[in-house]
């Protein structure tokens, strides 16, 4: 009988322990800031301000209270200091990501981001709060903060050409090309929103009429009317490419490039017929638009070659006071060996056009040819 009592007495305390229920939001914020105090160095004081913390029916708050995003976290109330929420977003206890954005795309699903699981983000198994911090008064991201949490991972944009600055200023923020939520290629943004980042700065109307655009532009500009066009059709890879040029190989160091067939393109063609000349002139060089589209303008300017591209390795090295170059791919039979050009500095178009500098359309093979034996090549190197 005795140890029946015991056990009639466990029962009981177990029974008698305090059990949390929130009838009402009101219930919900007076059982959580009897511990998280509403001071103005609270995390909390923040959000409440904030548009989840306003008391409203369509607002976390006026919902379920903390209790919408955190969960009703009964064991965290019992003993906060060693169970967690139901749902936390850290920085003490951190949920899986599927749990924190659970609780958000509750609401958010119906609005906001409706293919969040489809996106490449969500693919990538980022957290909503990765980039959204809702304990603060202002939960939009603002531009400047939208540039700096985006950088955070996409490292090499930072120090593109439409980075901060004026930007700034003009309010020009990642968002304004891309959709972190959906399809975050900028094609989708601009489409929908009529190249809404680029019109913020560049003024189509305005360089109709300018001087400084070529007649050859403007035809371009006019393709703006229709509704299937974005001003990346042509400027693509623009938006991030660095204001100076393109780091040069380092002796002891191994560079990863691509090479890649040129097919019939020639140096006059750059400059005159090519969508980017007027960059170029400008004093652009090739590889600020297309660094990392080598093998993707192989296979545009010679599709019926089986290998429009090749990956190699490239190593300066100094052997007996001699420079020694390097170059390692895995090919075919058919290749013969590998040309090289090498400047010192002071050729301005060699250092922004690289070989190309050196093809003109009077070449064998190019279309103005007119039978004369005009080699690129200087005949000391044949």
């Amino acid at each position: 009988m005795a140890a029946i009592g015991k056990h009639w007495l466990l029962l009981l305390l177990l029974v008698g322990l305090p059990s949390v229920v929130w009838a009402t939001s009101d219930t919900a914020d007076a059982v959580c800031n009897s511990c998280h105090k509403l001071g103005e160095d609270s995390p909390v004081h923040a959000m409440m301000n904030s548009v989840h913390g306003k008391q409203a029916p369509d607002t976390p708050m006026g919902q379920e209270g903390c209790a919408q995003c955190h969960g009703n976290s009964q064991k965290h109330v019992q003993s906060p200091t060693r169970n967690k929420p139901d749902v936390s977003f850290g920085p003490t206890w951190s949920d899986t990501v599927s749990l924190q954005n659970q609780a958000c795309l509750s609401c958010h699903e119906k609005d906001a981001t409706p293919h969040w699981n489809n996106s490449l983000h969500g693919q990538e198994n980022l957290s909503c709060v990765t980039c959204h911090d809702l304990h603060t008064t202002n939960t939009a991201m603002t531009v400047a903060s939208q540039m700096e949490t985006c950088t955070q991972c996409h490292k090499v944009q930072k120090d593109g050409m439409h980075h901060l600055g004026k930007d700034l200023e003009k309010g020009v923020g990642c968002a304004s090309c891309h959709d972190p939520h959906a399809n975050p290629k900028p094609i989708v943004t601009l489409l929908a929103n009529r190249s809404e980042g680029c019109r913020s700065c560049h003024d189509l109307k305005a360089m109709q009429s300018s001087a400084e655009v070529s007649e050859k532009a403007k035809t371009y500009h006019k393709a703006m009317a229709s509704l299937d066009r974005t001003c990346i059709d042509c400027h693509r890879s623009v938006a991030h490419v660095a204001l100076d040029q393109i780091e040069p190989p380092v002796v002891g160091r191994t560079d990863q490039i691509t090479l890649f067939a040129p097919g019939k393109a020639n140096f006059d063609w750059i400059r005159t017929d090519h969508p980017g000349a007027q960059p170029f002139r400008q004093g652009r060089n090739c590889a600020q638009c297309h660094a990392g589209e080598q093998a993707e303008m192989g296979k545009k300017l010679v599709p019926d070659r089986a290998q429009s591209s090749i990956d190699a390795r490239l190593q300066l090295t100094v052997v007996n006071n001699q420079l020694q170059v390097t170059v390692r791919w895995q090919g075919t039979a058919e290749d013969g060996g590998v040309a090289l050009m090498l400047d010192d500095g002071s050729d301005e178009q060699f250092r922004r056009a690289g070989c190309w500098a050196a093809c003109h359309n009077d070449l064998p093979g190019q279309d103005k040819n007119h039978g004369k034996a005009i080699t690129k090549y200087l005949g000391a190197s044949l």
